[in-house]
């Protein structure tokens, strides 16, 4: 992807501003998740759109173009091995699979090839709150009628997904390369013989 963006801006040297553009996304996303900010469907955009002297319609033309359009095509290519069986194996034995992403997931589910009985983002106006604020999972176990100790909570940043579940009092496990350390785990074929 970042080789797409690189070659897009040397033959349109008038969208050098899209670096500039994600770059600032990234940086508000970040901001954002500190001290539970509220309104971040509309700040995600406005903040950056401020910073680089932008209307907010042409920063939210290159999220959508840059970060959820274009990337569905590598994104097979990226998904776990194994994560597609674990699925799988929720689905038979029963359980409800929920995703909670800070951006809209429906898109990326289906390019990875994955299905999910309820999608929550961080952006959604019941939400509107981004991680390690945990409104979208509290609206999660709203929306199934799930109590915190049914659940399981499997992320990949302890600071944002981690301490989401720990506030609601959600089991968590870190999906990591390094094992060292209570409740990660490195592989999904690990996580699917343990459950």
């Amino acid at each position: 992807m970042i080789g797409d963006l690189f070659v897009h801006c040397v033959k349109r040297p008038s969208d050098f501003h899209v670096l500039r553009v994600i770059r600032a996304v990234r940086r508000a996303r970040e901001q954002l998740s500190l001290g539970d900010a509220q309104g971040v469907s509309r700040e995600l955009y406005a903040r950056p759109a401020r910073r680089l002297g932008l209307t907010v319609s042409e920063v939210e033309a290159v999220v959508e173009t840059w970060m959820h359009e274009r990337p569905l095509r590598y994104l097979p290519a990226c998904r776990f091995p194994d994560v597609q069986l674990l699925f799988s194996d929720l689905r038979s034995s029963g359980r409800t699979i929920a995703v909670l992403s800070d951006y809209p997931a429906e898109r990326k589910l289906a390019a990875l090839g994955l299905a999910a009985d309820l999608v929550v983002s961080s952006v959604d106006t019941t939400v509107d709150r981004f991680k390690p604020n945990p409104a979208g999972l509290r609206r999660i176990l709203a929306l199934t009628g799930a109590k915190p100790d049914e659940c399981l909570l499997i992320g990949d940043r302890d600071e944002l997904d981690g301490e989401c579940a720990r506030r609601l009092g959600v089991p968590f496990l870190l999906k990591t390369n390094s094992t060292t350390g209570p409740n990660r785990f490195a592989r999904y074929a690990e996580l699917r013989a343990s459950l």
